[in-house]
């Protein structure tokens, strides 16, 4: 949130809705929330070893998490 702030305060087109950025920010993490992700176990040749992402969020009280690696679909 803090990035896309700042990007509307820099980018003179977005500019002038810096006033309502709460509001479009609500709606852009409904829309992005509504979006499918889809995820993969992905293993190497021989089957042994699996592939995991470790990502920290600063807003977790865990500091470390392992998940599967994802995306959105579109």
């Amino acid at each position: 949130m803090k990035f896309a702030k700042r990007v509307f305060k820099l980018w003179a087109f977005l500019r002038p809705h810096l006033s309502n950025f709460p509001n479009h920010w609500k709606e852009f993490r409904l829309y992005k929330s509504q979006i499918p992700s889809y995820g993969a176990l992905i293993f190497n040749k021989t089957r042994d070893k699996l592939l995991f992402i470790l990502y920290h969020n600063p807003r977790d009280k865990i500091p470390r998490k392992l998940d599967f690696p994802k995306g959105k679909v579109d």
